[in-house]
């Protein structure tokens, strides 16, 4: 989803988002990064794993349906933009280039600044993996939990020296834990011995309460005539309706 974002403190001062990490410790949160340009949308994304199940025909149907698997975690893509070329002005978003043609005698290497976000894809010694990543943006605090999965950084502009001083840098992360009981598919069928008095039908609606869902049983089994079922069978029962 797209997240066209204003940033929080109204009258009291603007607020900058920031990018806290851990040092030394989990989730220590000893360092942080704060933008220096607020972004103007965040794009948070996250997908359902769903599994096509069927296609057997059941006499002369064929029933193709979809099978919740698991939720992934959330992921997020954020652009950060880096100017040190121009003087600059506060504006709603932060610090906005002037319209002064001319350069800033105080012109500094914007690496200054994206070195600090590259090194959140580097194996920190204490910790030896990568840091967790913690973003918070004034009200909008415990924006995003997680670990930075790449980074691009486009340089677009630079001084007759060779020195970058203008530069975008894409990050995109995952989220690090994700928690709850509805993640995974409690899909542990059940087995089923088949009695002298038994039917699909009867089985269905012994299961499910439903003698009209006795197709599942009969797909699950690949039993095409569900007349053929003998005391004895062991058939498979399908826990998802």
């Amino acid at each position: 989803m797209l997240m066209p974002l204003q940033p929080a403190g109204g009258s009291s001062g603007l607020e900058k988002l920031t990018i806290h990490y851990e040092k030394k410790w989990e989730k220590d949160w000893l360092g942080s990064i704060e933008a220096l340009f607020n972004p103007q949308e965040l794009q948070i994304s996250r997908s359902v794993n769903w599994e096509t199940i069927g296609g057997e025909a059941v006499g002369e149907e064929t029933t193709i349906e979809q099978q919740f698997k698991t939720i992934s975690p959330q992921s997020m893509s954020i652009n950060l933009f880096f100017d040190t070329y121009e003087r600059h002005k506060k504006s709603l978003f932060g610090a906005l280039p002037s319209l002064n043609p001319f350069p800033s005698p105080k012109a500094t290497d914007v690496r200054k600044y994206t070195k600090r976000l590259a090194k959140l894809a580097q194996v920190n010694a204490e910790l030896h993996r990568p840091p967790l990543c913690k973003l918070e943006w004034g009200k909008f605090d415990n924006l995003f939990v997680g670990v930075l999965t790449s980074i691009d950084q486009k340089f677009t502009m630079f001084m007759p020296n060779g020195m970058p001083v203008r530069a975008t840098v894409t990050c995109s992360f995952i989220e690090h834990e994700i928690t709850g009981t509805e993640l995974h598919s409690a899909d542990i069928p059940k087995l089923h011995t088949v009695n002298r008095s038994d039917s699909l039908h009867s089985i269905a609606a012994q299961m499910y309460n439903d003698p009209s869902q006795w197709r599942r049983i009969a797909r699950a089994n690949q039993i095409a005539n569900p007349r053929e079922i003998k005391p004895g069978m062991i058939l498979i029962i399908p826990t998802n309706l």
